[in-house]
């Protein structure tokens, strides 16, 4: 990557862009690309350019954490954020970072159910002190429901 070492970066991006065509069926590939094409946009103020491939990342690669989906964010506004985030919890992209994007974005009781869905002993005690007062409550709800129930059993 000679030319962003000599700061040609109309070279870099060119090359880099191409190599995403050629590449396009390796997603490790295609994921650094784009990172470094990202750099590139944001360096050379390409706003435009910068957006379109932020919003590639996010959606096209595998996320392993929330630092491209925070980027998505930053640049957003908030209906079309709601609109991305919503595409965001259902994509396979983001499945190893919902937790964390759930609890970023504050949608604990959606946590919480996810967590609940998964039957994940693991994820619960991971996210025991966010859901803790949430937990709390729903559980209290359910044991009055089952003291109820039981009343009328014995009953």
């Amino acid at each position: 990557m000679s030319g962003i070492v000599q700061g040609n970066y109309a070279k870099a991006i060119e090359v880099l862009e191409e190599s995403k065509l050629l590449d396009g069926e390796h997603a490790g590939l295609m994921s650094e690309y784009s990172c470094q094409l990202m750099n590139l946009y944001e360096k050379t103020n390409q706003k435009e350019n910068y957006r379109k491939e932020v919003i590639d990342q996010v959606f096209q690669c595998r996320q392993y954490n929330l630092e491209y989906i925070q980027k998505l964010k930053k640049i957003c506004d908030v209906a079309e954020w709601e609109d991305f985030r919503e595409r965001l919890l259902t994509s396979p992209n983001t499945y190893s970072v919902k937790y964390d994007f759930l609890k970023e974005e504050g949608l604990f009781e959606r946590l919480l159910l996810e967590i609940e869905n998964s039957i994940s002993v693991y994820a619960l005690d991971q996210y025991e002190a966010v859901l803790k007062n949430i937990f709390l409550r729903k559980s209290g709800i359910c044991l009055s429901g089952m003291c109820k129930k039981k009343k009328c059993d014995d009953g």
